[in-house]
């Protein structure tokens, strides 16, 4: 999907992307900022802007690959082969209604590509968390939960705090997803410790991202270690 994303013409959406934070700094912030958050390469920069505006796609059913992400995610999370746009069944993966688009205000495709890009490479836990998320007490919305940490990784990216990762990375999006997956690990791993329900889900989201933007390389860098560990004691 990102082969089919970077190449997208996204030049309209890209007219309204907000990429940095500066703009709701006073002026000793803004001098701050610039002194010292790492600058990126033009063409990072460019893959950079492309995410951004793939935020402001919205989802459109006359696209037929939109709908296809979703099923896929569905499909892949319930082992169900049949899905129709609208119905309960979203639910049981998280979204809170029965149209799954009224979820992405804020994140548009981008939260999508997300989802598919952690279905992908983190199959097995996110099937366990899945799960997890179905307790009779301690479920809460896995796709709203996914789509709030995509949240946490725009802003965190606009701070300029993931730039550091970016280049160590070489590549914007392979960084934003490890940052991704990194945050959303540390959300379920304090969500299950601590044995909480739903009516704590709002409050431990603000929680890690406050925990998520203070050193992002080490959170990567943790989460690859405890998620194998998670994962041989648990998936």
């Amino acid at each position: 999907m990102w082969q089919i994303v970077k190449i997208l013409d996204l030049s309209k959406e890209k007219k309204n992307i907000i990429t940095s934070c500066k703009d709701d700094l006073n002026f000793i912030e803004k001098l701050f900022y610039t002194c010292s958050v790492t600058k990126l390469p033009p063409n990072l920069l460019r893959e950079r802007d492309q995410i951004f505006a793939y935020a402001k796609v919205s989802f459109d059913d006359k696209n037929p690959l939109h709908f296809r992400m979703l099923t896929t995610i569905y499909r892949q999370l319930t082992d169900l082969k049949h899905c129709v746009r609208y119905g309960e069944h979203w639910e049981k993966i998280g979204f809170q209604g029965r149209d799954p688009a009224t979820d992405l205000r804020g994140v548009g495709m981008l939260g999508i590509l997300q989802m598919l890009a952690f279905i992908s490479l983190n199959f097995d836990f996110i099937k366990y968390v899945h799960s997890y998320s179905l307790d009779d007490i301690y479920h809460f919305p896995l796709a709203a939960g996914l789509l709030n940490i995509t949240e946490i990784m725009m802003q965190t990216l606009r701070e300029g705090k993931l730039n550091n990762v970016i280049l160590h990375q070489k590549s914007v999006i392979n960084a934003v997803n490890a940052f991704y997956f990194a945050v959303f690990f540390k959300f379920f791993m304090m969500y299950k410790a601590n044995k909480y329900t739903e009516s704590d889900f709002g409050e431990l989201t603000k929680t890690v991202a406050e925990l998520a933007k203070k050193n992002p390389g080490k959170l990567i860098a943790d989460y690859i270690k405890e998620k194998e560990v998670f994962c041989k004691a648990n998936v």
